[in-house]
């Protein structure tokens, strides 16, 4: 008994063990090539294209640039006209980095709405919390 109650503790504890560290590689936006992604999705929110979505879904990445954001894909989905993927700085957007992020996110998200999104497929954020 002693033998499966040892078995059955350092079977759990081997389980329950994930990594506790995360490599962070700093990283400039700038420098990041979407390329693939693009062709992987078949839509480049890049270029003046948006045959798969509305006419009245106007949003481009250059919309994102006062946010210091990167509009990363444009698509229709069920029910939806205009969806996205993008990505904005966290230090900006994330709860945890800056008390002022509700302000900051909705102005992101009326300047989205007024372009036509109507929906949101992923967003993300690059870099780290300020210092």
């Amino acid at each position: 008994m002693i033998k499966l109650s040892l078995l059955t503790i350092a079977l759990f504890a081997s389980i329950s063990v994930q990594a506790a560290y995360v490599i962070k590689i700093p990283m400039d936006k700038e420098a990041v090539s979407f390329k693939q992604y693009y062709d992987n999705v078949g839509v480049d929110p890049n270029e003046n294209n948006n045959s798969a979505t509305d006419p009245s879904c106007e949003i481009k990445n250059e919309d994102f640039a006062p946010f210091s954001g990167q509009l990363l894909k444009v698509s229709k989905e069920e029910n939806f006209k205009c969806v996205v993927d993008f990505i904005v700085p966290k230090s900006v957007f994330d709860a945890e980095c800056n008390s002022n992020y509700l302000k900051a996110n909705t102005e992101l998200w009326d300047m989205m709405r007024s372009k036509g999104v109507d929906g949101v497929s992923s967003f993300g954020y690059y870099g780290e919390c300020s210092a």
